[in-house]
Protein backbone atom coordinates (compact mmCIF):
# COMPACT_ATOMS: atom_id res chain seq x y z
CA UNK A 1 0.00 0.00 0.00
CA UNK A 2 1.31 3.38 -0.68
CA UNK A 3 2.29 5.49 2.43
CA UNK A 4 3.81 2.49 4.74
CA UNK A 5 7.22 3.30 5.88
CA UNK A 6 10.36 2.32 7.39
CA UNK A 7 11.18 5.38 9.61
CA UNK A 8 15.07 4.78 10.27
CA UNK A 9 16.16 8.36 11.53
CA UNK A 10 13.86 10.98 13.28
CA UNK A 11 14.27 14.45 11.67
CA UNK A 12 12.76 17.82 12.43
CA UNK A 13 11.41 19.10 9.94
CA UNK A 14 11.73 22.97 10.31
CA UNK A 15 15.14 23.11 9.22
CA UNK A 16 14.34 21.35 5.69
CA UNK A 17 11.42 23.50 5.26
CA UNK A 18 14.21 26.09 5.54
CA UNK A 19 16.53 24.69 3.56
CA UNK A 20 13.95 24.10 0.70
CA UNK A 21 12.94 27.31 0.66
CA UNK A 22 16.58 29.23 0.48
CA UNK A 23 17.13 26.46 -2.44
CA UNK A 24 14.11 26.41 -4.57
CA UNK A 25 14.38 22.22 -3.97
CA UNK A 26 17.32 21.83 -2.79
CA UNK A 27 19.40 22.95 -6.11
CA UNK A 28 23.06 25.23 -5.73
CA UNK A 29 21.12 28.47 -5.62
CA UNK A 30 24.78 30.09 -6.76
CA UNK A 31 24.57 28.36 -10.17
CA UNK A 32 23.40 29.88 -13.33
CA UNK A 33 22.19 26.56 -14.19
CA UNK A 34 22.41 23.89 -11.80
CA UNK A 35 21.30 21.19 -14.93
CA UNK A 36 18.37 18.85 -15.50
CA UNK A 37 14.27 21.03 -15.10
CA UNK A 38 16.60 24.16 -13.54
CA UNK A 39 15.29 22.82 -9.54
CA UNK A 40 13.96 20.59 -7.28
CA UNK A 41 10.29 21.83 -8.93
CA UNK A 42 10.89 21.19 -12.36
CA UNK A 43 10.34 25.33 -13.29
CA UNK A 44 13.06 25.32 -15.85
CA UNK A 45 13.93 28.61 -14.60
CA UNK A 46 17.14 30.09 -14.06
CA UNK A 47 18.05 33.24 -11.83
CA UNK A 48 20.17 35.27 -14.18
CA UNK A 49 18.99 36.92 -17.86
CA UNK A 50 19.60 35.68 -20.75
CA UNK A 51 21.40 37.43 -23.99
CA UNK A 52 19.95 40.02 -25.51
CA UNK A 53 22.37 40.92 -28.74
CA UNK A 54 21.50 37.51 -30.03
CA UNK A 55 25.13 37.15 -31.19
CA UNK A 56 28.22 34.28 -31.04
CA UNK A 57 31.17 36.17 -29.51
CA UNK A 58 33.14 32.69 -28.83
CA UNK A 59 32.85 29.42 -31.16
CA UNK A 60 35.91 27.14 -30.37
CA UNK A 61 36.12 23.45 -31.55
CA UNK A 62 37.67 21.14 -28.95
CA UNK A 63 38.95 17.73 -30.68
CA UNK A 64 39.81 16.01 -27.12
CA UNK A 65 36.18 16.56 -26.05
CA UNK A 66 32.90 13.79 -27.47
CA UNK A 67 30.22 14.72 -24.88
CA UNK A 68 27.01 13.58 -23.93
CA UNK A 69 24.39 14.05 -21.95
CA UNK A 70 23.37 17.46 -20.37
CA UNK A 71 25.09 20.52 -19.16
CA UNK A 72 24.76 22.48 -15.80
CA UNK A 73 26.99 25.64 -15.07
CA UNK A 74 28.74 25.60 -12.00
CA UNK A 75 28.83 28.53 -9.59
CA UNK A 76 32.56 29.74 -10.85
CA UNK A 77 30.29 29.82 -14.32
CA UNK A 78 32.06 26.68 -16.05
CA UNK A 79 30.11 24.02 -18.38
CA UNK A 80 29.92 20.70 -16.74
CA UNK A 81 29.75 18.07 -19.08
CA UNK A 82 29.84 14.57 -19.38
CA UNK A 83 32.50 13.26 -22.06
CA UNK A 84 32.36 9.59 -23.53
CA UNK A 85 36.12 9.45 -24.10
CA UNK A 86 36.89 9.76 -20.09
CA UNK A 87 33.61 8.76 -18.86
CA UNK A 88 34.27 11.73 -16.30
CA UNK A 89 33.09 15.14 -15.88
CA UNK A 90 34.90 18.39 -18.08
CA UNK A 91 35.02 21.70 -16.98
CA UNK A 92 34.58 24.90 -19.48
CA UNK A 93 34.87 28.21 -18.71
CA UNK A 94 34.08 31.41 -20.99
CA UNK A 95 37.52 31.20 -22.91
CA UNK A 96 36.75 27.45 -23.68
CA UNK A 97 39.86 26.49 -21.36
CA UNK A 98 39.12 22.82 -19.83
CA UNK A 99 39.77 20.29 -17.48
CA UNK A 100 38.83 17.01 -16.49
CA UNK A 101 37.21 16.80 -12.94
CA UNK A 102 38.71 13.49 -10.93
CA UNK A 103 36.10 11.84 -9.24
CA UNK A 104 37.10 8.39 -8.05
CA UNK A 105 34.71 6.06 -4.99
CA UNK A 106 36.42 3.78 -2.29
CA UNK A 107 35.71 -0.08 -3.08
CA UNK A 108 36.54 -2.82 -0.99
CA UNK A 109 39.39 -4.97 -2.06
CA UNK A 110 38.33 -8.78 -2.31
CA UNK A 111 39.67 -9.80 0.92
CA UNK A 112 38.82 -8.53 4.51
CA UNK A 113 42.47 -7.46 5.37
CA UNK A 114 43.51 -5.46 1.86
CA UNK A 115 42.91 -1.73 1.96
CA UNK A 116 40.48 -0.07 0.14
CA UNK A 117 41.25 1.07 -3.11
CA UNK A 118 40.09 4.27 -5.07
CA UNK A 119 38.17 3.41 -8.42
CA UNK A 120 36.73 5.88 -10.94
CA UNK A 121 33.17 6.86 -10.97
CA UNK A 122 30.74 9.04 -12.81
CA UNK A 123 27.71 9.58 -15.04
CA UNK A 124 26.45 12.00 -17.02
CA UNK A 125 23.86 15.12 -16.88
CA UNK A 126 25.25 16.49 -13.86
CA UNK A 127 22.40 17.71 -11.18
CA UNK A 128 24.68 20.81 -8.72
CA UNK A 129 23.13 20.37 -5.71
CA UNK A 130 23.15 22.52 -2.10
CA UNK A 131 26.12 21.89 0.45
CA UNK A 132 28.90 21.54 -2.27
CA UNK A 133 27.04 18.20 -3.84
CA UNK A 134 26.47 16.90 -7.30
CA UNK A 135 24.56 14.12 -8.71
CA UNK A 136 25.54 12.04 -12.11
CA UNK A 137 23.14 9.19 -13.38
CA UNK A 138 25.18 6.01 -14.63
CA UNK A 139 22.88 3.55 -15.98
CA UNK A 140 20.50 2.76 -13.25
CA UNK A 141 22.73 3.52 -10.76
CA UNK A 142 23.17 7.10 -9.18
CA UNK A 143 26.41 9.04 -8.24
CA UNK A 144 26.75 10.74 -5.76
CA UNK A 145 29.85 13.61 -6.32
CA UNK A 146 31.33 16.11 -3.71
CA UNK A 147 34.96 17.51 -5.00
CA UNK A 148 37.10 14.25 -5.80
CA UNK A 149 35.21 11.86 -4.35
CA UNK A 150 32.47 9.83 -5.06
CA UNK A 151 30.23 7.28 -4.28
CA UNK A 152 27.73 5.22 -6.15
CA UNK A 153 24.30 4.66 -5.10
CA UNK A 154 22.64 1.01 -6.44
CA UNK A 155 19.61 2.06 -7.91
CA UNK A 156 16.29 0.92 -9.69
CA UNK A 157 17.44 4.02 -12.89
CA UNK A 158 14.84 7.37 -13.33
CA UNK A 159 13.12 8.93 -11.64
CA UNK A 160 15.69 9.88 -8.64
CA UNK A 161 15.47 14.10 -7.17
CA UNK A 162 18.68 15.32 -5.35
CA UNK A 163 18.67 17.99 -2.41
CA UNK A 164 17.88 19.15 0.95
CA UNK A 165 20.53 17.02 1.93
CA UNK A 166 18.90 14.12 0.83
CA UNK A 167 19.01 11.51 -2.08
CA UNK A 168 15.32 9.83 -3.03
CA UNK A 169 15.64 7.50 -5.71
CA UNK A 170 13.79 4.23 -6.44
CA UNK A 171 13.96 0.49 -4.90
CA UNK A 172 12.34 -2.73 -6.20
CA UNK A 173 9.28 -1.56 -4.66
CA UNK A 174 9.28 2.09 -3.61
CA UNK A 175 11.22 4.58 -2.67
CA UNK A 176 14.25 5.08 -0.28
CA UNK A 177 15.51 8.67 0.89
CA UNK A 178 19.33 8.37 1.97
CA UNK A 179 21.68 10.85 3.36
CA UNK A 180 24.26 12.88 0.92
CA UNK A 181 26.84 13.25 3.30
CA UNK A 182 28.52 9.67 3.80
CA UNK A 183 27.84 7.01 5.00
CA UNK A 184 24.55 7.93 3.54
CA UNK A 185 22.36 6.95 6.74
CA UNK A 186 19.05 5.85 5.12
CA UNK A 187 15.97 8.13 6.13
CA UNK A 188 13.27 6.17 5.38
CA UNK A 189 11.82 3.89 3.01
CA UNK A 190 8.22 3.90 1.09
CA UNK A 191 6.61 1.29 -0.23
CA UNK A 192 4.25 2.01 -3.46
CA UNK A 193 1.96 -0.46 -4.87
CA UNK A 194 3.16 0.97 -8.44
CA UNK A 195 6.40 2.10 -9.49
CA UNK A 196 6.85 5.75 -9.60
CA UNK A 197 6.91 7.57 -13.10
CA UNK A 198 8.34 11.82 -11.73
CA UNK A 199 9.51 12.95 -8.88
CA UNK A 200 9.47 16.72 -7.61
CA UNK A 201 10.05 18.63 -4.72
CA UNK A 202 7.42 21.19 -3.17
CA UNK A 203 8.01 24.24 -0.38
CA UNK A 204 7.00 23.02 2.72
CA UNK A 205 9.92 19.59 2.33
CA UNK A 206 7.17 18.27 0.76
CA UNK A 207 8.12 15.27 -1.92
CA UNK A 208 5.92 14.80 -4.87
CA UNK A 209 5.63 11.43 -6.43
CA UNK A 210 3.38 10.45 -10.12
CA UNK A 211 2.60 6.92 -9.82
CA UNK A 212 0.74 5.47 -13.40
CA UNK A 213 -1.04 3.01 -13.70
CA UNK A 214 -4.46 2.04 -16.15
CA UNK A 215 -6.88 3.36 -15.54
CA UNK A 216 -5.26 6.18 -13.65
CA UNK A 217 -2.61 8.50 -11.86
CA UNK A 218 -1.86 8.89 -8.62
CA UNK A 219 -0.40 12.02 -6.74
CA UNK A 220 1.15 11.40 -3.27
CA UNK A 221 2.64 13.85 -1.29
CA UNK A 222 5.18 13.14 1.56
CA UNK A 223 7.05 14.50 4.31
CA UNK A 224 10.27 14.32 3.13
CA UNK A 225 11.39 14.47 6.69
CA UNK A 226 9.88 11.23 7.34
CA UNK A 227 8.04 10.01 4.93
CA UNK A 228 4.95 10.50 6.25
CA UNK A 229 1.67 10.55 3.64
CA UNK A 230 0.59 14.14 3.75
CA UNK A 231 -2.04 14.02 0.35
CA UNK A 232 -3.17 12.09 -2.64
CA UNK A 233 -5.56 12.69 -5.24
CA UNK A 234 -6.07 10.23 -8.46
CA UNK A 235 -6.18 11.68 -11.13
CA UNK A 236 -8.07 10.51 -14.79
CA UNK A 237 -5.99 8.31 -17.54
CA UNK A 238 -1.95 7.44 -17.09
CA UNK A 239 -0.61 8.37 -19.77
CA UNK A 240 3.18 9.62 -19.72
CA UNK A 241 2.57 11.76 -17.20
CA UNK A 242 4.28 14.53 -15.85
CA UNK A 243 4.77 17.75 -13.22
CA UNK A 244 5.91 21.10 -12.50
CA UNK A 245 5.41 22.62 -9.08
CA UNK A 246 5.00 26.80 -8.10
CA UNK A 247 6.57 28.10 -5.25
CA UNK A 248 3.05 28.31 -3.63
CA UNK A 249 2.90 24.54 -3.52
CA UNK A 250 0.54 24.16 -5.92
CA UNK A 251 1.29 20.86 -8.68
CA UNK A 252 0.55 20.77 -12.37
CA UNK A 253 0.08 17.66 -13.64
CA UNK A 254 -0.11 16.59 -17.44
CA UNK A 255 -1.72 13.43 -17.69
CA UNK A 256 -3.30 11.90 -21.13
CA UNK A 257 -5.83 14.75 -22.66
CA UNK A 258 -5.54 16.69 -19.41
CA UNK A 259 -3.54 19.58 -17.20
CA UNK A 260 -4.74 19.78 -13.82
CA UNK A 261 -3.50 22.42 -11.00
CA UNK A 262 -3.64 20.80 -7.77
CA UNK A 263 -3.38 22.58 -4.22
CA UNK A 264 -0.78 21.53 -1.42
CA UNK A 265 -4.34 20.47 0.64
CA UNK A 266 -4.76 18.42 -3.04
CA UNK A 267 -8.04 19.69 -3.88
CA UNK A 268 -8.09 20.52 -8.09
CA UNK A 269 -7.66 24.57 -8.50
CA UNK A 270 -8.95 23.51 -12.53
CA UNK A 271 -8.16 21.58 -15.22
CA UNK A 272 -7.83 21.94 -18.76
CA UNK A 273 -8.10 19.79 -21.97
CA UNK A 274 -5.78 19.18 -24.75
CA UNK A 275 -3.16 17.35 -22.55
CA UNK A 276 0.36 17.90 -22.80
CA UNK A 277 3.57 17.97 -20.14
CA UNK A 278 4.19 20.92 -18.16
CA UNK A 279 7.37 22.34 -19.12
CA UNK A 280 8.25 25.06 -17.44
CA UNK A 281 7.31 28.49 -15.15
CA UNK A 282 7.48 31.39 -17.43
CA UNK A 283 6.77 35.49 -17.08
CA UNK A 284 8.65 37.46 -14.38
CA UNK A 285 6.09 36.27 -11.76
CA UNK A 286 6.06 32.67 -13.31
CA UNK A 287 2.90 33.57 -13.97
CA UNK A 288 2.12 31.75 -17.28
CA UNK A 289 2.62 27.62 -18.50
CA UNK A 290 4.63 26.20 -20.70
CA UNK A 291 3.20 22.64 -21.57
CA UNK A 292 4.29 20.54 -24.98
CA UNK A 293 2.22 17.85 -26.99
CA UNK A 294 4.92 16.22 -27.95
CA UNK A 295 4.82 15.27 -31.74
CA UNK A 296 8.03 12.80 -32.28
CA UNK A 297 10.75 14.61 -31.39
CA UNK A 298 9.52 17.92 -31.45
CA UNK A 299 6.79 19.70 -29.38
CA UNK A 300 3.61 21.52 -30.42
CA UNK A 301 4.36 24.59 -27.56
CA UNK A 302 1.32 26.58 -25.76
CA UNK A 303 0.66 28.66 -22.85
CA UNK A 304 -1.71 28.73 -20.06
CA UNK A 305 -2.19 31.53 -17.49
CA UNK A 306 -0.98 29.42 -14.07
CA UNK A 307 -3.92 31.11 -11.97
CA UNK A 308 -6.76 29.93 -13.95
CA UNK A 309 -5.85 27.87 -16.59
CA UNK A 310 -6.94 30.18 -19.66
CA UNK A 311 -5.42 29.35 -22.74
CA UNK A 312 -3.34 32.25 -23.78
CA UNK A 313 -1.36 31.51 -26.83
CA UNK A 314 -0.60 28.10 -28.86
CA UNK A 315 1.41 26.74 -31.92
CA UNK A 316 -0.14 23.97 -33.38
CA UNK A 317 2.77 22.87 -35.45
CA UNK A 318 5.10 20.97 -34.37
CA UNK A 319 8.53 23.56 -34.26
CA UNK A 320 9.90 23.43 -30.72
CA UNK A 321 12.83 20.89 -29.76
CA UNK A 322 14.34 20.15 -26.15
CA UNK A 323 13.29 21.43 -22.99
CA UNK A 324 12.56 25.37 -22.29
CA UNK A 325 14.57 26.99 -19.86
CA UNK A 326 13.64 30.36 -18.38
CA UNK A 327 15.87 33.29 -17.70
CA UNK A 328 15.38 35.68 -14.63
CA UNK A 329 13.39 37.99 -16.31
CA UNK A 330 10.87 34.82 -17.19
CA UNK A 331 11.20 34.85 -21.24
CA UNK A 332 11.82 31.40 -22.59
CA UNK A 333 14.89 29.76 -24.45
CA UNK A 334 14.44 26.91 -26.73
CA UNK A 335 15.43 25.22 -29.96
CA UNK A 336 13.44 26.52 -33.36
CA UNK A 337 14.52 24.14 -36.41
CA UNK A 338 17.36 24.86 -36.36
CA UNK A 339 17.91 27.85 -33.95
CA UNK A 340 18.16 29.18 -30.54
CA UNK A 341 15.34 31.06 -29.77
CA UNK A 342 13.78 33.60 -27.01
CA UNK A 343 10.22 33.41 -26.98
CA UNK A 344 7.68 36.10 -25.20
CA UNK A 345 5.76 33.99 -22.66
CA UNK A 346 2.88 36.08 -22.59
CA UNK A 347 1.80 36.12 -26.56
CA UNK A 348 4.25 32.88 -27.66
CA UNK A 349 6.49 35.24 -29.95
CA UNK A 350 9.67 34.49 -30.64
CA UNK A 351 11.92 37.71 -30.57
CA UNK A 352 13.95 38.71 -33.93
CA UNK A 353 17.02 38.06 -32.96
CA UNK A 354 17.78 34.23 -33.08
CA UNK A 355 20.94 32.25 -33.74
CA UNK A 356 21.31 29.23 -36.03
CA UNK A 357 23.57 26.84 -34.52
CA UNK A 358 22.88 24.32 -37.29
CA UNK A 359 21.35 20.87 -37.87
CA UNK A 360 23.39 18.74 -35.62
CA UNK A 361 22.77 17.71 -32.19
CA UNK A 362 23.50 20.73 -29.26
CA UNK A 363 22.57 21.82 -26.00
CA UNK A 364 22.40 25.07 -23.98
CA UNK A 365 22.11 26.53 -20.60
CA UNK A 366 22.65 29.96 -18.81
CA UNK A 367 26.18 30.86 -18.27
CA UNK A 368 25.92 33.80 -16.28
CA UNK A 369 24.36 37.69 -16.82
CA UNK A 370 23.67 38.37 -20.75
CA UNK A 371 25.35 34.70 -21.82
CA UNK A 372 25.03 31.45 -22.77
CA UNK A 373 26.89 28.24 -23.39
CA UNK A 374 26.61 25.93 -25.79
CA UNK A 375 28.04 22.50 -26.68
CA UNK A 376 27.32 21.20 -30.55
CA UNK A 377 28.71 17.74 -31.92
CA UNK A 378 30.74 18.02 -35.14
CA UNK A 379 32.69 15.24 -36.35
CA UNK A 380 36.30 16.70 -35.09
CA UNK A 381 35.12 17.04 -31.72
CA UNK A 382 33.03 19.01 -29.67
CA UNK A 383 32.01 22.61 -30.76
CA UNK A 384 32.13 25.09 -27.36
CA UNK A 385 30.16 28.57 -28.56
CA UNK A 386 29.23 31.37 -26.26
CA UNK A 387 26.42 33.97 -27.30
CA UNK A 388 25.47 37.00 -25.92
Amino acid sequence: MAGQKTTRLFRDARPLRELDARTRGGIEIASPWPGARGDGRRSGRSRVPGPTKGKVTGDTTIPEIDYTGEPAIDADGRLLIADRRTRALVAIDARADWNVLTSERLVAGRLPFLPKKREHACGISPVLLDGGHAVTLDGASVVLHRGADATLVEARGAPWIGGVGQLVHRTNDGLRAIALEPPHATYWEIKLARAPSQLAFAPQAHLLVLTAGAPDTLLHRFDLANGQPVAKITLPESTAPDLVVAEDGVVFVGVGAWVTAVDAEGGVRWRESGGGAPLALAAPDASVLLVGARDGARWRLRGHEVATGRLLWSHEDARFAGLPKIDGRGLAYLRQGDDLVAIDPKTGVAFPQRVALGESDWEFAFAGPGRIFVVRRSSSGTGFLVVE
